[in-house]
This record gives C-alpha cells, sequence and structure tokens, in this order.
C-alpha cells in the first residue's frame, strides 16, 4: 500500500477503521490502520465490504 502523506493517507496513530460483513451464512471482518478522513478511504472500505458480501453469497449458492 503506498500511501500518500499529502492527502492525509498515512496510518492513523489514534483511529482505525473495522468493517464487518454478516450474513446469514456467515461473518467476515477486515481492520484498517486508517480513520475515514478523505474520500480514498472511503471508497476502499466500501469496495472490500461489497465485494467480500458479493463472494459470501456466491459461494453459498453455488456452494
Amino acid at each position: 500500500v503506498i500511501g500518500q502523506p499529502d492527502d492525509r493517507e498515512m496510518a492513523d496513530d489514534a483511529q482505525s477503521t473495522i468493517v464487518t460483513v454478516h450474513t446469514p451464512f456467515g461473518q467476515r471482518t477486515r481492520t484498517y490502520g486508517f480513520g475515514g478522513k478523505n474520500e480514498i478511504a472511503a471508497k476502499w472500505v466500501t469496495n472490500w465490504s461489497l465485494a467480500m458480501l458479493w463472494r459470501m453469497l456466491k459461494d453459498n449458492h453455488h456452494g
């Protein structure tokens, strides 16, 4: 991961972001070492969440 200090993308010392995707088939959690101070961080977390949800549902459907 490449951080851009000018965009405040470096790891936060005091904050982190935890995302959990929960379905009837299971739960996955991911922790990131940054807060949601900028748009890039918010998009990264959103993309991971949606991709994981899709994967969990797809794997169970074809299981």
